[in-house]
């Protein structure tokens, strides 16, 4: 039911041109079981919230650390910084390799693509 409700919010977002380059084969690679495509999510019985200017800056600022650190990622260099938690950050560090060698090559799609 998660992959179903993710799939009818988010799959169809419109996306800048340099993030849906780069979202798109991410999509194309998650499998969709077939009991998942029959689910008709009904988006307008989902139930949303209502956040306040605070709760958004917050997020934000959550985002901003976790690019900053992704950048750091993408650039080889080593951070060690707090990021979200210790065990966000310690998953990040894990990052190497065949993770991180994508977004080295994709110098078009910049993590500035997230609109904050």
């Amino acid at each position: 039911m998660l992959q179903a409700i993710s799939i009818a919010l988010y799959r169809k977002v419109p996306l800048k041109p340099q993030l849906a380059a780069f979202v798109a084969p991410i999509w194309e690679k998650l499998p969709l079981r077939d009991e998942v495509a029959e689910i008709d999510v009904p988006l307008d019985h989902v139930n949303f919230f209502l956040f306040e200017k605070p709760w958004l800056d917050r997020r934000r600022r959550t985002l901003r650390v976790v690019q900053e650190a992704m950048s750091t990622i993408v650039a080889g260099q080593p951070f060690e910084a707090k990021v979200v938690s210790s065990r966000y950050g310690n998953g990040l560090r894990d990052l190497e390799g065949v993770a991180v060698a994508p977004l080295r090559q994709r110098e078009d799609v910049g993590l500035e693509s997230i609109v904050l």
